[in-house]
């Protein structure tokens, strides 16, 4: 995995794997099935932690979601579109847009 993490605990791991061909040039993602959720979110939120690395060299950690998720993300793409065009903040919420408010609290948005 590129993030270098300090061994203090043993993550169990069921499966890692590389997926898509060999592309000379090209790195290929890499699919980590944990044993333990507690060991993917150790993962997860060191990738946070070191997140202005990871950008730099153009890579990331995230959980990989439902081909379900993923489509009804992609519809509502045009909506984060707009709301960040407006200055708004956003974040997914699985496959729930969230937009924050006024009062800093986060509402789900719909259309």
């Amino acid at each position: 995995m590129a993030l270098h993490l300090q061994r203090t605990t043993n993550a169990t791991r069921e499966r890692v794997h590389r997926i898509g061909k060999e592309t000379p040039g090209k790195t290929r993602p890499i699919v980590a099935k944990f044993h333990h959720y507690s060991d993917r979110e150790l993962v997860r939120i060191a990738s946070l932690e070191k997140n202005p690395d990871l950008r730099a060299l153009h890579q990331g950690v995230g959980i990989q979601q439902t081909k379900a998720t993923l489509e009804k993300r992609r519809n509502k793409q045009h909506i984060v579109d707009r709301e960040r065009n407006a200055g708004r903040t956003t974040k997914w919420a699985g496959s729930r847009l969230l937009v924050k408010g006024q009062n800093c609290g986060y509402h789900e948005l719909n259309n």
